[in-house]
This record gives structure tokens, C-alpha cells and sequence, in this order.
């Protein structure tokens, strides 16, 4: 096996923000008629030459077009399967042996906070362990891959859902901590399973022991599951699918994604004046997590629709942290930057369902530092959904900041038909929405108060 801490050539990053449109044709064989698919996230995959969501003879044709100089690696750098700096024959064959499912060594991109990089993967992946947290889970149900992951590190905090993880919760962690992985804790698993890889988030502080894992012969595959932007995360599933074998699952998925995202994007061109509006996840005796930079929660406001009140770099000089800062009772700083709205993304609870003082409660411990706001005593402060596709999220969100555009009931609907398309059957759990919602208002924490 390759070592895989290799440096990205410059011409690597073309895919993730800015993929190549990909509009797929599949043939219904049950009727003459065919699903259009239109999907800008593209399969970071050496091989898929020309960018799009899979490999496949068109791929084949662009490595032989360089191989005879009417066509350029330049222009096509994904073209160089094998990634050795040049297109020859040897990227035809391995591409083919791609297309035709032979087993075969890949080289792909991982996503990592401190820059991207390029790995090889014994491939197809058949047998897997993987960090913990809520999102990867996510990422790796909707893959359809759960069944392939023999095991997970998570913390005694931070056991998986019952509801939407019910093959995951009832793993016993690798470890205490749902960002490190022992080769130690690992290795019986490992050994009963026949693994062959490790499924990490991006963040460079999770599996630094990667080096560990790679001597021994584990491949470890880092992708971002908590990306908002639609067509970044679409790639991230499509890897997954990819390396998997589980593209299908994968391609629907990022269709209605991208659908509805677009849908979102339509009706938000059409305000003229955006609110304002912070995102908090939670307090703790330190205050309320207030997120910015470069958090994923601020990303599903703004991406909502919300213009954000607080400037990046006035949360990191105040926490030192990239992603956000603590607003305790005897600070003051929130109180210098004007807001129309607080929008809290909590997790934990959502689908299997509370009852009314587990949701007073969960609204007055999120807002507990909040209460002097404006937004707050307006009544517009609001704790939605956090568990979830992101994308649900994001829906909730412009309900919230754009009533008048989006309505709960649309969000609903959108919800509830996300998991009996896609996830009710990967998960091996049927989620019941009957009395379940998804976003709590000051108003249902004050009627229920005073029933």
C-alpha cells in the first residue's frame, strides 16, 4: 500500500465548490421513460476525468484523447488515475478495471481541515470502522454503508440516537472520545472483521494517529459530513458511495438535495432586505455557545437566507476559537451588535419525539444567557431541529428567518419524505412523525408554562 500523506498538485482543486454540472441519464427498465439528474457536486475519484458523478467510459475516452495530445491533463487533471504525473496507458487500465469493478488500488481526495490531500484506498471498501460523531453517522447511513461499519469511537456523553442509529448505538465504543481511535482498541475488530479502512471526519486533531493506522495497513479515508453547502457535501456522499459500491443510494440523495436547495435559493432571491441573525448551540456554566466563523451552524443560517450579525473576527479575538465564542451573564459583548433573530440548532431528541417539559426545558437552557436580547424579548428567538440531514435544517431555518416564504408545514413535508425515501430503509428503523416537531418557539414555551 501507498503512503498516503502526499501533497495536492495545485490542479487538484477543481471539484468541490465549483464541480462540473453532471446531467445524468438512467434508464426506468420498467418503462421506456428516464430520471434526469442534475448534480453539481462532483466525484473527487483520479479516474473521473471529466468531473462529474462516476466513472465510466466517458472517462476512458478523455484519458485516451491526452494520451494522443488532442486533449490536455491540465484541462482534465483527475484524468491521471493513477497519480503518478502522467497520463499513459496505465490510467486506461485502471480505469477500466474501475469500470468493470475489479478490485484494484484508488486514489482520491480527502477532505481535512488543514488542506486537502490526495491517498490511495484498497478498493471497493467492504469492511470499516469509523468516528462517531452525529453527522458522520448521518453521512454514512444515508450511504447506505451502516452494515459494512463493524465498529465507532464515541463518548459516554454522546451515545448514538436510538432512533436514527439504531445499528450504531448499540456499538461499544473503540474508545472515550468520538475523535481518536487507539490501533490498541481497534485491533480485535479489526482482525474479527477483516477491516480495511477508517472513516474519519476532516478536522485535522481527529485520527492524528493516522500515520498508525496507515503501517498497518488500514487506509483511512477523511471526508467533512457537516458541510452545508449542498454541492461540497453531495461529493462527500458520493466518495463514500464510491468507495463503497452504494452509488445509486448515493446519486438519489444528492438529486433531491440539490432540489430542494435550489427551491430554497429561488425563493430567497426574491428578498429584498435580508434579517439578521446569530445561531447558538446550547449553554454550559460557561454561557451560551455562540457560533461564527467557521462554523457549520452559522453556515446553515446564512445559507437560510440570514445575513450574520457578529463579524468572524470579532469571535475569535473574544474565544480565540475559529468557530464560535461563550456569551456568559456577566459579559457584555453580544449586547454591541444588533440582531433580528436568534436561531439555535440544538441536537438530541428530535425524532424519537418530547414531551412538553422536556421541551420547556431544552428552550430555557439554550436561551438562558440570551434573555436580555432584543430578539428574545421580541419573541423571536427560536431552537430548531439539529439532528437530521442538513439540509433539513437549513429548511427549518428560512421558515424561521422568512415565514412568509417558507411555512413548517413545507419543512415538514420535506422531512418527513427524506426519511421514507431515503432513510427509513438504510437506517433499519422507521421514524414516526405523528406529534413530532421540529422547531420551538418562545410562545409554545410560554403556552405550555402556564398550562
Amino acid at each position: 500500500m501507498n503512503n498516503k500523506l502526499i501533497a495536492v498538485i495545485v490542479v487538484v482543486i477543481l471539484v468541490v465548490s465549483g464541480a462540473v454540472a453532471a446531467i445524468v441519464y438512467t434508464q426506468n427498465h420498467s418503462s421506456s421513460k428516464q430520471t434526469i439528474y442534475d448534480i453539481d457536486g462532483g466525484l473527487e475519484v483520479y479516474g473521473n476525468a471529466d468531473g462529474d458523478y462516476k466513472i465510466d467510459n466517458a472517462d476512458v475516452q478523455i484519458i485516451k484523447d491526452i494520451i494522443a495530445g488532442t486533449k490536455t491533463l491540465v484541462s482534465y487533471p483527475y484524468a491521471d488515475a493513477n497519480y503518478d504525473g502522467t497520463v499513459d496507458s496505465d490510467d486506461v487500465t485502471l480505469v477500466e478495471k474501475i469500470i468493470n469493478k475489479e478490485s484494484c488500488t484508488v486514489w482520491h481526495v480527502n477532505t481535512c481541515s488543514t488542506g486537502n490531500y490526495v491517498v490511495s484506498t484498497q478498493w471497493p471498501i467492504t469492511s470499516a470502522i469509523s468516528t462517531g460523531s452525529s453527522n458522520m453517522l448521518l453521512l454514512l447511513t444515508m450511504a447506505g454503508v451502516k452494515d459494512d461499519i463493524h465498529g465507532i469511537t464515541y463518548t459516554s456523553s454522546s451515545v448514538p440516537d436510538a432512533t436514527l442509529f439504531p445499528t450504531f448505538s448499540k456499538m461499544t465504543s473503540l474508545g472515550s472520545s468520538s475523535t481518536a481511535i487507539s490501533i490498541d482498541a481497534a485491533s480485535d475488530t479489526i482482525k474479527q472483521y477483516n477491516v480495511t479502512a477508517l472513516i474519519s471526519d476532516y478536522t485535522a486533531s481527529t485520527i492524528s494517529n493516522e500515520s498508525e493506522f496507515e503501517a498497518a495497513g488500514i487506509d483511512v479515508i477523511r471526508v467533512d459530513p457537516a458541510y452545508v453547502d449542498v454541492d461540497a457535501y453531495s461529493s462527500q456522499l458520493l466518495l463514500i458511495g464510491f468507495l463503497f459500491q452504494t452509488e445509486t443510494q448515493c446519486l438519489e440523495i444528492a438529486q433531491w438535495e440539490t432540489a430542494v436547495m435550489k427551491q430554497i435559493d429561488e425563493k430567497l432571491a426574491t428578498v429584498t432586505a435580508k434579517v439578521s441573525a446569530i445561531t447558538t448551540n446550547g449553554s454550559t456554566a460557561k454561557g451560551a455557545w455562540v457560533s461564527g466563523g467557521i462554523s457549520d451552524y452559522k453556515d446553515v443560517i446564512t445559507t437560510a437566507g440570514a445575513t450574520y450579525a457578529i463579524p468572524d473576527a470579532v469571535v475569535k479575538g473574544i474565544s480565540g476559537y475559529a468557530s464560535g465564542a461563550y456569551f456568559s451573564s456577566s459579559d457584555t459583548w453580544l449586547y454591541n451588535y444588533e440582531f433580528d433573530y436568534i436561531v439555535s440548532i440544538r441536537t438530541g431528541g428530535w425524532y424519537s419525539g418530547m414531551d412538553s417539559s422536556t421541551m420547556v426545558q431544552k428552550y430555557n437552557s439554550t436561551m438562558e444567557y440570551l434573555t436580555n436580547t432584543e430578539a428574545y424579548e421580541n419573541g423571536n428567538a427560536y431552537v430548531i431541529v439539529g439532528d437530521g440531514p442538513i439540509i433539513i435544517r437549513i429548511a427549518y431555518a428560512a421558515t424561521v428567518l422568512y415565514p412568509s416564504l417558507f411555512t413548517e408545514d413545507w419543512a415538514n413535508q420535506l422531512n418527513q419524505e427524506f426519511f421514507e425515501k431515503f432513510y427509513d430503509e438504510a437506517s433499519g428503523s422507521t421514524v414516526d412523525f405523528t406529534n413530532l416537531y421540529f422547531v420551538i418557539s418562545k410562545a409554545m414555551v410560554d403556552k405550555a408554562s402556564s398550562a
